[in-house]
């Protein structure tokens, strides 16, 4: 559970090792003034390949993963582009859930779908670093 300093409050289950790092995500996007770009965190545990991999776990298997906004930023790469122009216009009606995905980025906590270099991009999925391989 994590109280915004607005008095919103995120709450999820989630594996405990995801709760240090997810908190202090949520505040740092909270004190960068994007509390409301948090659509939705899906860090549900559930056995499944890693997308066009078949055979090899996601993060998710383990816990160790997250979509982040996943309602707004979908698979692939015309969602990635998008994302791009939300992030960059900020009086897009998707601006603050793109800028909560850069903030949740920068705390340099996570690996980011956004950054594989393979195709398709995963706007929204999130890999805690120690994890990652």
């Amino acid at each position: 559970t994590y109280t915004y300093k607005n008095g919103q409050i995120f709450t999820g289950k989630y594996h405990s090792g995801m709760h240090e790092p997810l908190r202090k995500t949520l505040q740092a996007i909270d004190n960068a003034g994007f509390s409301k770009g948090v659509k939705n965190i899906d860090a549900s545990i559930f056995t499944r390949d890693t997308t066009d991999n078949p055979g090899l776990l996601s993060g998710h298997s383990f816990g160790v993963a997250m979509d982040f906004n996943s309602n707004i930023y979908p698979y692939g790469n015309a969602t990635f582009k998008q994302y791009k122009k939300d992030l960059n216009n900020s009086s897009s009606k998707n601006h603050s859930y793109a800028k909560a995905i850069k903030i949740a980025y920068d705390t340099g906590l996570w690996v980011w779908g956004g950054n594989y270099t393979e195709s398709p991009k995963d706007t929204h999925h999130f890999t805690f670093k120690p994890y990652s391989s």
